[in-house]
C-alpha cells in the first residue's frame, strides 16, 4: 500500500510520512473512512463496513474477507442471488436475513 503525501502537502518528511501510514494500517475500517476517506478503503474493508459486526469467533474482518473469498469479487457479491449464500451461511452460521441484493 502506497501513501502520497499528495493529499497532505503538510506532511514535510519521511518520519511523519511513515507514522501516518502506520496510524491509517491499525485504523479499523469506519475509522479509517471518517480520517483518510472512501479512496483510501480496500473491497474488504468497504464490506466490513456494511457488515457491522462479526460472527461468534469470527471478527467482521475476517468475515468480510471470507465473503470476499467466496463470491470472487464486491461485483459478484452485489450480482448474487439467495442460493449463492447457502454454503457461506452453512459453514460460517450467518444470518443473512438483513442483507438483501442491491441491485439496479
Amino acid at each position: 500500500m502506497e501513501f502520497s503525501t499528495q493529499s497532505n502537502p503538510s506532511i514535510k518528511n519521511k518520519g511523519e510520512r511513515l507514522m501516518l501510514q502506520i496510524e491509517k494500517e491499525n485504523l479499523m475500517p469506519r475509522e479509517k473512512l471518517l480520517k483518510f476517506g472512501a479512496n483510501t478503503l480496500d473491497n474488504k474493508e468497504l464490506l466490513a463496513i456494511f457488515l457491522r459486526t462479526g460472527i461468534k469467533n469470527c471478527p467482521v474482518m475476517q468475515l468480510s474477507e471470507a465473503v470476499l473469498t467466496h463470491f470472487g469479487s464486491l461485483r459478484q457479491l452485489i450480482n448474487a442471488d439467495r442460493h449463492n449464500f447457502a454454503p457461506l451461511r452453512a459453514s460460517a452460521s450467518l444470518n443473512l436475513s438483513n442483507y438483501r441484493p442491491v441491485r439496479k
